[in-house]
């Protein structure tokens, strides 16, 4: 995980594309979001796929998470980068 820009004062993971996550995974966003915190920030987790939501609840890390959910017709991160790589190629 990249860390944040200095002035962030919110910072988002969108994992709604992601496939697969493990236990590291997500300990690695709950120390971040702890850290986060620590400075008066806030990490924000737009929910995943059942499958990775699920190893939040199977490790007991739901409660120290912020999580959110977007319609699934907004679009991803990913898909609004590779639109804005598009339409920069032209």
């Amino acid at each position: 995980m990249r860390a944040p820009h200095p002035q962030a004062q919110l910072i988002v993971v969108d994992m709604r594309d992601l496939a697969f996550m493990d236990s590291s995974g997500v300990h690695a966003i709950v120390n971040e979001g702890a850290r986060v915190r620590a400075l008066g920030r806030r990490l924000v987790i737009l929910r995943g796929p059942p499958d990775v939501d699920r190893v939040f609840a199977l490790t007991g890390t739901t409660r120290n998470v912020e999580d959110g959910d977007l319609a699934p017709v907004d679009p991803s991160v990913q898909a609004l980068l590779r639109r804005h790589d598009t339409d920069g190629a032209s």
